[in-house]
């Protein structure tokens, strides 16, 4: 959305807006005008003329201390649950309530019942799943456009601040929102879709993703699952295959889309057909129909994604007629515009060292299927890119108290790759990684205790080479690319 489309939140008045947010307006200016509330940020720092402040409030923050600079911003409105002092308030019509972020879900959920309400052409898609959340949110933008306007999350803003932000600056027009969920605890969903019950629901995959805080496996197919919650006859489901027994309730009233790989008896199956340098070729396969689309993005786990965001669209296709099909020149053209954001694929050239990131995030599952899809890329540069490959593997977090056994086999099962010639293993359980893969021949193995440690063993033991990088956020391991940046000469 551009930042000069309106936005639905203008179409209600401060008073309004109030009365949405459970709360009692304050200060001199004209409460029932309209339109002048454009947009809602919770950024002090990103506030703009005509914006709705919500003064959040954390452990290390008051976010009420910036309440004269948002005046000073231009803001129409403030969200407080303390008023500031009258010289702002002057300046600044302030929505007193107990609690802002509480405040903030419950407008977030009004505006969401207004798009049902009155809207009733939208299509609303909710996605969770420990792994591919926000690619396949991208791929469904991508497809969905073909369709018509799009509205999605921006970025990873998945959680219990992101969800709202993003539904409360909802365009005042569109044909489809999707919304990505995130969670790291049972619960989390089930407040997310609370907000946003969407028609179409989409688990794309289970994995040991913040297993910590779920407890294991189970527990996250309980958090995950709770994005089935409340459910109508009309309510699309789609899911893994293998895990459909365990996500899916027995008295389910909508419909159930499986997505898994050929043969695997899926609603949706889908296989990899041929693989390149920007891009792989998959065969996808459901209700009698088969077609062969262009995905540019790699690897079997973005082939499942990509399986997963076409099923919501081949459902609508088929409610709309049985006897329809899929274009797949049409979709191939909006895979084209895929854009996904950084940190995921992401391939930085520096001198004769081509980097591949994709460290934005990390689990041991997200790790094997991002390294398997980094082997089958670095063969196809294997003409164009010459030397040696290498893989740095960063700290994954989150993984309670068998996170150095997981370490462990990851840099195992990495080890076992013929074409890798060095493993470099950084953070925590760097040693125990090391350790791990140490008898293995022909692998360079070095540990490193930080990203600057690692991006010197690099320098040291190669000036040209493939290089993949993969760990969770919190490592930062995307610096080593920065590192080799500054120090390559021109």
């Amino acid at each position: 959305m551009s930042e000069t489309q309106a936005r639905l939140i203008s179409t209600f008045s401060r008073a309004q807006l109030a009365r949405m947010c459970g709360g009692v307006l304050h200060g001199s200016a004209d409460a029932d005008a309209k339109g002048v509330v454009t947009g809602l940020g919770s950024d002090s720092r990103s506030v703009g003329a005509g914006d709705f402040f919500v003064a959040l409030v954390g452990e290390r923050f008051d976010a009420h201390d910036f309440l004269g600079s948002v005046a000073d911003r231009g803001a129409a409105l403030a969200l407080v649950s303390t008023l500031p002092e009258p010289e702002v308030l002057e300046r600044l019509p302030c929505v007193l309530v107990e609690d802002t972020l509480v405040a903030m879900q419950w407008l977030a959920r009004e505006l969401f019942d207004q798009v049902l309400r009155f809207h009733r052409d939208v299509e609303t898609i909710a996605l969770t799943g420990s792994n591919g959340k926000t690619t396949t949110k991208e791929i469904l933008r991508a497809l969905w456009a073909s369709r018509g306007s799009t509205y999605a999350t921006h970025g990873n803003l998945n959680n219990h601040i992101g969800v709202p932000l993003t539904l409360c600056n909802m365009p005042l027009s569109f044909d489809s929102i999707i919304v990505e969920m995130g969670a790291n605890h049972v619960g989390d969903i089930a407040e997310l879709i609370r907000l946003a019950p969407a028609s179409r629901r989409v688990i794309t995959s289970i994995g040991s993703a913040h297993i910590e805080g779920f407890g294991g496996l189970d527990g996250i197919r309980r958090g995950k699952g709770e994005i089935f919650n409340s459910p109508s006859n009309g309510t699309l489901a789609v899911v893994p295959h293998h895990e459909r027994d365990a996500l899916i309730p027995e008295n389910f009233p909508g419909r159930v889309w499986t997505f898994g790989p050929r043969g695997s008896g899926a609603t949706l199956e889908f296989s990899v057909e041929g693989t390149g340098v920007d891009g792989m070729k998959v065969w996808l396969a459901a209700r009698g129909q088969e077609l062969t689309l262009t995905l540019p993005l790699l690897g079997a786990h973005n082939a499942s994604n990509l399986a997963a965001a076409l099923a919501t669209l081949w459902d609508a296709t088929l409610e709309r007629d049985p006897k329809a099909t899929l274009d797949a020149a049409t979709l191939d053209e909006a895979l084209g515009k895929l854009e996904v954001p950084g940190g995921r694929w992401r391939k930085v050239q520096v001198g004769d060292l081509l980097f591949l990131d994709d460290a934005y995030n990390a689990n041991p599952s997200s790790v094997m299927a991002s390294f398997d899809a980094f082997v089958q890329w670095q063969a196809a540069l294997e003409e164009s890119h010459g030397g040696p490959r290498v893989a740095i593997i960063g700290e994954m977090l989150e993984l309670g108290e068998g996170a150095k056994n997981f370490h462990q086999e990851i840099a195992r099962s990495i080890a076992k790759e013929e074409s890798l010639h060095l493993l470099v293993c950084v953070g925590t359980y760097a040693d125990a990684m090391a350790a791990a893969v140490s008898e293995r021949s022909g692998l360079e193995v070095v540990a490193a205790k930080d990203v600057a440690s690692a991006a010197s063993a690099l320098e040291e033991r190669t000036t040209r080479g493939v290089v993949f990088l993969k760990a969770s956020r919190g490592a930062r391991l995307e610096r080593v690319i920065d590192i080799i940046q500054d120090g390559c000469p021109g």
